[in-house]
């Protein structure tokens, strides 16, 4: 039976490999298979696209609509916001464990008595939604680099900190990069000690900081890539001497790309001047309960279909707003006219927000001369890069795959997504992937089975002077988001 190393790079954009700054990732790529057509799910925020690999669903069947949004059950004066530790708890705690509505990987193995490790560099909260019953499946282990005495079970951790000392702590000099480092030296300490489980993730948090916070083809974030490609280097080097190479498969991969931030705006003052009583949250008599953002998203009170209406039609009026969504039973139109349907971008649950929008994005150059830039209402400076929207390089993630279950020197150009990766790897374990949306990326193994023909589809809604548009592209009866865009 096969064994399954998943290494996350969060955020990285494929763009950014080649051989001065990232070696060891592009050997890595021509010696197995890369995928060309490989895409995110909307919208293309880290907690999202994380529970869709680790379901092999979209976010309408997970229920992790957003990295932020309101979610009553848990907090009803506050949004949920996923990179925050005691928020996920919160969460797992109000729903009975179902903050994802979804089996995960690790509901999965241990339900099949198999074994998952997961070690995580980026943030506390979303180390913890990678496995949130990790508490209670025998033989696993979740490792925080960003909150080590987070980890569970802590006897584990204690024993690798005996080992390694403590991981950097957040804040300190060079600390992102530490962490990172950290979660090497751990997995390799752990894989000398004890057997290899049957699926172990080490998702590391670069490049996705340095983009962040430095912008994308900045020094420091150049020199971030080229640390992060050691680390994987160290990884690669360890698979290839093991005694059992030959079971051991190695999936790289990242849950987004980037584009770069150029303008603020300011989205609640936009509401307000529009007319509406807007707040964080529907407890104090706002009328609508904004989570801003580039991906933003909006509860009006008591559901009323005339203020959501209204406010969708607010946004669709305004230069700076890209795309916006709205329930409704058409798969292509929402409720609101030139809106499109919620579930045109697969993003329907109870959790969804009453309308969904973006901030413009368009392929203009940045200074280091990558395609695509953002509006954004957040904290961060222009120049740097962000997501969330539906611009082709931010739902363009990186996936390789290398192993004997591969290919070799290999290139897929097949539509494939985040949420193929759960049925593969379960594929490649022996689980079955009972229930899954997701598809086996076969066509990539030693032994290819090809596809259905991938159909493309542009939907197209306006109302009046506004116009959006989306492109699909369909393998059989699953439907691959490409892109969307805001066209008048």
């Amino acid at each position: 039976m096969q064994k399954v190393v998943l290494v996350g790079l969060d955020g990285f954009r494929p763009e950014v490999m080649d051989a001065a700054l990232t070696p060891n990732l592009l050997a890595l790529a021509e010696s197995g298979v890369r995928f060309t057509h490989h895409r995110s799910v909307f919208p293309s925020e880290t907690y999202v696209n994380v529970a869709s690999i680790l379901t092999g669903s979209p976010p309408g069947r997970h229920g992790i609509v957003a990295n932020a949004f309101l979610a009553p059950r848990i907090n009803p004066r506050e949004p949920w916001v996923g990179n925050r530790l005691d928020m996920v708890e919160a969460g797992i705690a109000a729903l009975d464990g179902a903050m994802i509505t979804m089996p995960t990987l690790g509901d999965r193995l241990a339900a099949a008595d198999k074994r998952l490790w997961v070690l995580s560099g980026n943030s506390p909260g979303s180390a913890r939604l990678k496995h949130p019953a990790v508490a209670t499946s025998p033989g696993h282990l979740l490792l925080i680099g960003r909150d080590w005495p987070a980890s569970i079970p802590q006897a584990t951790a204690k024993r690798v900190a005996s080992r390694l000392g403590e991981p950097p702590k957040p804040g300190e000099t060079e600390a992102d990069r530490g962490i990172q480092r950290y979660l090497t030296d751990a997995f390799l300490a752990l894989a000398a000690e004890e057997p290899l489980p049957d699926v172990a993730v080490v998702w590391y948090g670069e490049p996705d900081y340095a983009f962040h916070t430095f912008g994308l083809g900045a020094e420091p974030t150049r020199a971030t890539l080229k640390a992060i490609d050691r680390e994987l280097g160290r990884l690669v080097d360890w698979w290839h001497g093991h005694p059992e190479h030959e079971r051991i498969q190695l999936i790289v991969t990242s849950d987004h790309g980037h584009i770069t931030q150029t303008k603020h705006v300011d989205t609640e003052g936009l509401l307000a001047q529009a007319g509406f009583r807007v707040g964080g949250h529907l407890e104090d008599g706002a009328e609508l309960a904004l989570v801003p953002g580039y991906a933003g998203n909006i509860r009006a009170r008591n559901g009323d279909a005339g203020l959501i209406a209204a406010a969708a039609q607010a946004l669709m009026a305004h230069d700076d707003v890209g795309m916006v969504f709205t329930a409704g039973d058409d798969p292509v139109e929402g409720d609101v006219p030139g809106t499109f349907s919620q579930s045109a971008i697969m993003a329907v649950h109870e959790r969804s927000a009453d309308v969904v929008f973006t901030l413009g994005a368009d392929d203009a150059e940045d200074p280091f001369g990558f395609v695509g830039t953002c509006r954004v209402d957040n904290s961060l400076p222009v120049g740097v890069g962000y997501h969330g929207g539906l611009h082709p390089a931010e739902m363009a993630p990186l996936l390789l795959a290398a192993g004997s279950a591969f290919g070799r020197n290999a290139v897929s150009a097949a539509p494939s997504s985040v949420a193929d990766l759960l049925p593969t790897i379960l594929a490649l374990i022996g689980v079955p992937q009972n229930g899954i949306p997701g598809r086996v990326l076969a066509e990539a193994f030693a032994d290819p089975v090809p596809p259905p023909d991938a159909v493309p589809e542009v939907l197209q809604v306006s109302n009046g002077a506004y116009a959006q548009r989306l492109h699909i592209t369909r393998l059989g009866d699953r439907p691959y988001l490409d892109s969307g865009t805001r066209i008048r």
